[in-house]
């Protein structure tokens, strides 16, 4: 978990954002709710808590400090990072860095569903078509017999 803060030097306003942890502080559940750790950043003192910084004029970058005591595990038990975003500073860019959108909008679906059903349409009309030939057949046959009958 890593973000970074493009012009950190003009981020304006309050940087509070939660995460799903495995072991949240009390005090953090309460301001961002049950189960997600709080992340609180200090642009004067570049201190983000449980987290290193790197400083990259005029960026910040913050990479998540496992060995730290106020380092929470987050739960990432279904594969992803789950945040909230309490309050953003204005003014500069916050990335986070190698998060890519679960669900991207423009996307195509591999739902076998959307797949099999334009399949399912074909097979059956054609076999309407081969039913619709089969019975004209056999009526064509039944008035053709009559006929040569009589």
């Amino acid at each position: 978990m890593t973000f970074k803060y493009e012009n950190y030097a003009k981020c304006v306003g309050e940087f509070l954002i939660c995460y799903k942890s495995l072991d949240p502080f009390p005090a953090s559940e309460e301001v961002c709710g049950r189960g997600y750790q709080g992340i609180i950043v200090d642009f004067q003192q570049k201190q983000m808590t449980g987290f290193r910084c790197s400083v990259e004029e005029p960026n910040l970058k913050f990479t998540f400090e496992k060995k730290s005591k106020y380092a929470k595990p987050p739960d990432v038990s279904d594969g992803f990072f789950h945040y909230r975003v309490i309050t953003l500073p204005t003014n500069c860019i916050i990335k986070i860095l190698g998060a890519t959108d679960p669900n991207p909008p423009d996307s195509k679906s591999n739902d076998s569903l959307k797949t099999a059903k334009p399949v399912i349409y074909i097979l059956a009309g054609a076999a309407g078509v081969i039913l619709l030939l089969a019975i004209s057949s056999v009526i064509y046959c039944l008035c053709c017999k009559g006929r040569r009958a009589t």
